[in-house]
């Protein structure tokens, strides 16, 4: 993993020795001062686990400099769900990512950069802490943190600075390497964690980043209602079959009628495609509608078993917290098996949950637990871009669901345009993965057209390749012009087949789809041309 050695910076002099809870101390820095102090965490006697709520703040504490805009939250949380905890392993460490990256795309700031690293500090204690830099409106640039330390990240830190802020840099450091977490979650006993029990007073506030506290169930609680309405809705969830790839849908009932749900981007490139429930039972369709501004599509569900129902008006009827669990085909393995998790964000068309679903989920219901409906469909996408004169392009893993309550239109299918229209931008998409191809490679792989695997990028590897054997020693001003002939046949590759795909009656996933292609493709054209302009002699 990425790291910065921040833990071995010295604790200063004159630091204030902090007391923010049971067994737990730091210290702050000269300089700081602190704002709140809630020692609410002490051990309950008749159960041996730690009297707490979900999430509660311990401590607030800020520098003297107002100019600093600094907050720094000291908070403790129970993680009592089946997923997985910050400390446990790569997959709670992406969790923990997810939701700070939901946390600062709220506050308007775009992530540019994300390191994590595990370390110890100077009294043992184990801490996880993530960095995301991200970028606001205004162009200034911030640094979110967020630290978990403790048998399953019982108490965490969360801290944004300003990204040329470096004494703020030093002074989180310092902390963390004075931190000592002598507590101990026991798990045995679960009603001491119910929220709500009587000693435990309500946080303060709630820090930037932290999930508000719920009346979340135990786990046992929350593995039998799953198993419930997986029991309930059986036949009601499908698994869709293409021949290149495999995704989940559901049947669902919606103004009435029932429909088979799922993403646009699993039907919409299979031709052909198959549904199957859990029992091996098939289902037909009928008329189908793309969603406006949605990757959903719906079809009319033929003779359909019971089916979800949808929950109307889900701004009012759910909150941050609720918990949800995500029923489809986990990584295409043709078994459908629930992923549980909790709401971090609700939008306009979208629902965040830290669920950690797999692509072959994409499709599948997020069920809310409580009331056993249907708040969104689980869509797992990959959204590639490239770095500013950079070496790689980078893939951006993107869980969330599309709510299906805010569908206004739905645009009617005729399934021969659609698979039609499906297969040109499948097309184009293939020659976007050519451009990755040839822009990660630094292997001679990169000129062999067998590599690639569009007629236009082989044609135009081959014609390179042909121009540079033809000379045996090529001077300066030779290697220039072939690279000159070499950027403008990739430039004539990366838009000729654009025009292929009529924007005017194309379908408007497929629009916006193209859309994004268009500007990766000019994206890829541009820093491929600096590379080639900044290191010539790499390409010979």
């Amino acid at each position: 993993m990425l790291g910065l050695a921040l833990l071995s910076a010295p604790l200063p002099l004159l630091a204030q020795q902090i007391k923010v809870g049971s067994g737990t101390d730091l210290a702050l820095p000269p300089g700081w001062k602190v704002i709140e102090n809630h020692q609410d965490g002490t051990p309950s006697a008749a159960s041996s686990c730690l009297d707490i709520k979900a999430s509660a703040l311990l401590l607030t504490a800020r520098p003297d400099d107002p100019r600093r805009r600094v907050l720094l939250s000291v908070y403790r949380t129970a993680f009592q769900s089946p997923g997985p905890a910050p400390l446990d392993g790569e997959r709670g460490i992406q969790a923990e990512t997810e939701k700070l990256l939901c946390s600062m795309l709220n506050l308007g700031y775009s992530p540019t950069d994300v390191k994590t690293r595990t370390t110890n500090s100077s009294k043992g204690t184990r801490i996880v802490t993530i960095e995301i830099t991200g970028k606001g409106a205004a162009g200034d640039e911030r640094i979110f943190t967020e630290a978990a330390a403790g048998e399953a990240a019982i108490v965490r830190i969360s801290l944004s600075r300003a990204k040329e802020d470096g004494t703020t840099a030093q002074d989180l450091s310092a902390i963390l390497n004075s931190l000592t977490v002598g507590e101990k979650l026991v798990v045995a006993n679960s009603a001491a964690f119910a929220p709500g029990t009587p000693g435990s007073p309500a946080p303060a506030s709630q820090p930037v980043g932290a999930v508000p506290p719920t009346s979340a169930p135990t786990p046992a609680q929350s593995s039998a209602e799953t198993a419930k309405i997986v029991s309930e809705y059986s036949d009601a969830l499908l698994i869709v079959e293409g021949k290149e790839s495999t995704g989940s849908g559901f049947v669902c009932t919606m103004g009435g009628k029932p429909y088979v749900i799922s993403n646009a981007h699993v039907i919409c490139f299979s031709p052909g495609f198959k549904l199957t429930n859990v029992k091996g039972g098939g289902l037909t369709v009928g008329a189908g509608g793309v969603a406006v501004g949605h990757d959903i599509v719906r079809m009319e569900a033929q003779n359909p078993p019971k089916s979800f129902e949808v929950l109307e008006n889900i701004d009012t009827s759910i909150k941050i917290g609720d918990e949800v669990t995500v029923l489809g085909n986990v990584r295409g393995a043709m078994v459908v098996k629930p992923v549980d998790g909790k709401i971090q964000g609700i939008g306009p068309n979208l629902i965040e949950v830290d669920a950690p679903f797999e692509p072959g989920n994409s499709g599948s219901p997020i069920v809310h637990k409580a009331t056993g409906k249907v708040i969104g469909i689980a869509t797992y996408l990959l959204k590639r871009e490239v770095k500013n004169n950079g070496d790689t392009v980078t893939t951006d893993v993107r869980r969330f669901g599309y709510r299906l309550d805010s569908v206004k239109t739905w645009e009617p299918i005729n399934w021969q345009v659609l698979f039609n229209q499906g297969a040109t931008v499948g097309k184009i998409e293939s020659v976007s993965d050519d451009f990755i191809r040839l822009f990660d490679s630094k292997s001679s792989s990169r000129f062999e057209p067998s590599y690639y695997k569009s007629p236009g990028m082989q044609r135009v590897m081959q014609s390179f390749s042909g121009r540079v054997k033809a000379h045996n020693r090529l001077s300066a001003g030779e290697q220039k012009m072939i690279l000159q002939q070499f950027l403008g046949d990739l430039r004539s590759v990366s838009r000729n087949d654009i025009p292929s795909f009529d924007m005017r009656t194309g379908y408007d996933y497929f629009r916006r789809v193209m859309e994004e292609q268009i500007s990766f493709r000019e994206q890829v054209y541009k820093d491929l041309s600096f590379q080639i302009e900044q290191r010539s002699s790499s390409w010979f």
